[in-house]
């Protein structure tokens, strides 16, 4: 019978347990380096979250998100996409009938957007001018804590004070992505945004320099109250997954008005088009009446097409009149459609 030393056997199995627990620090830095390569697009990220990126750099548009803002914006409104990338949903909502505009920490953005989308440091105040509504998706994860004060500050300053809303995506912890660095959690910043207490502030816009509150957990409060019917109308609306798992959330001034949301279209509804042209039909300005008119296979002749393949006005307005006998009907068929819920 072979008898085993029990100080080498304890040996042998420290050893073991050293060799498993480097075998896994190696795995796990190398599934992180995997993820590093598939999350980076090109982009290089800079000490405020900011991104330089090159001239080709891609974002996204997510365009039935970006119909049901501009129903809760309304016609007209002021909107600031904070965060705007290359502007894609400042171009969008401007032709819709919104007053968008956008800023973007990339150093050359204006030079990259052809001064559609202004160059802003997020982690310093902005000279702020109120909104009817602030978007800023896919920003706050990339701030370092230290800034997320001043960053929600500006938030808070670029909404309209009495009738504002804010629409926020934040990525929750464990979400892994090129420069999320300040991952929350949503129960953290609804209770952010929503609370009233107050830290002093002893010397300016530094998150690091403000006194009495735990910076990990707690900020100063902003006043807003959690809009859940319109956060629950932009979730519905949304196509890209990672906007669903980042619990958008809307928020609202106290004394803002509720949110005229139009019927969410679903495609098993063969009335689809109704809303969407009801929505084009409802807007004064003759190109979009021009799209609804497209939209219901209702366009002038060819003949009245101008060079630039374009409809001329004076036809959109001959055809209006044409337009406004089916307008009737497509409101019922609207109100049947919110009735059958």
């Amino acid at each position: 019978m072979v008898r085993v030393n029990p100080r080498r056997e304890k040996l042998w199995l420290i050893s073991a347990m050293l060799a498993c627990s480097v075998l896994r620090s190696r795995f796990l830095a190398l599934f992180a380096g995997i993820l590093r390569a598939c999350a980076n697009h090109g982009e290089k990220v800079t000490g405020t979250g900011a991104w330089k990126i090159p001239a080709g750099f891609r974002y996204n548009l997510d365009s039935s998100f970006a119909d049901g803002i501009a129903a809760v914006a309304g016609l007209n409104a002021s909107l600031l996409d904070v965060g705007a990338g290359k502007g894609l949903y400042v171009r969008y909502l401007r032709a819709h009938g919104l007053r968008a505009n956008g800023v973007e920490g990339v150093e050359n953005i204006a030079a990259l957007t052809g001064g559609l989308v202004r160059q802003q440091d997020l982690t310093k105040p902005m000279a702020c001018e109120p909104n009817d509504l602030v978007m800023c998706l896919e920003v706050g994860e990339h701030i370092p804590w230290p800034f997320q004060y001043v960053f929600l500050r500006n938030l808070n300053c670029s909404t309209h004070p009495t009738t504002g809303r804010l629409v926020l995506t934040w990525a929750p912890p464990g979400q892994y992505g090129s420069g999320h660095v300040n991952n929350r959690p949503a129960s953290a910043i609804r209770n952010w945004l929503t609370s009233n207490h107050s830290c002093q502030n002893q010397s300016g816009w530094s998150g690091q320099e403000v006194v009495g509150c735990d910076w990990q957990q707690q900020l100063p409060g902003f006043g807003f109250e959690f809009d859940a019917p319109t956060t629950q109308y932009l979730r519905e609306l949304i196509g890209l997954g990672y906007f669903r798992a980042n619990a958008l959330q809307v928020f609202r001034r106290p004394s803002a008005p509720p949110a005229k949301l139009l019927p969410i279209p679903t495609p098993r509804r063969a009335s689809n088009m109704t809303t969407v042209a009801v929505r084009y039909l409802r807007r004064s300005h003759a190109v979009a009446s021009a799209m609804a008119a497209e939209a219901m296979g209702l366009m002038p002749p060819k003949e009245h097409y101008d060079k630039t393949g374009r409809v001329g006005i004076g036809a959109v307005s001959r055809e209006l009149r044409n337009i406004e006998s089916h307008l009737a009907l497509l409101s019922s068929l609207e109100r049947r459609e919110m009735e059958a819920g």
